[in-house]
């Protein structure tokens, strides 16, 4: 049973490796980027003030086009950078495959 199992995890990694290259170096690129140059710190400093709730009923008063992207940089600035760096990886991974996917060059299931 263990053998199957590392025949599987071997399939994925050959179907998915320039995925996985793509990551990786993505990875790479997001923790030698200079962080805390912008307005990353009036972002980290909103769920000092107020909940995440009061961030988005401000910002839906002020710049309706903006809630969601502004409640998601108040939380992801409040909270240590490798969290973003690291979702900020699995999001352009995600839309990669998702790409390839609709494209038809790389089927997900068999």
């Amino acid at each position: 049973m263990l053998k199957k199992s590392g025949n599987g995890i071997k399939k994925i990694i050959l179907k998915f490796y320039p995925v996985l290259i793509l990551g990786i170096f993505w990875l790479f690129m997001q923790m030698q980027m200079k962080a805390w140059t912008g307005d990353e710190f009036q972002y980290a400093d909103l769920l000092n003030q107020m909940s995440l709730f009061e961030v988005g009923k401000k910002y839906y008063q002020t710049w309706s086009s903006r809630i969601l992207l502004d409640m998601l940089a108040a939380f992801t600035h409040h909270y240590p950078l490798i969290f973003f760096k690291l979702a900020n990886t699995l999001v352009v991974v995600l839309e990669v495959l998702g790409i390839l996917t609709v494209a038809g060059v790389l089927m997900l299931t068999g």
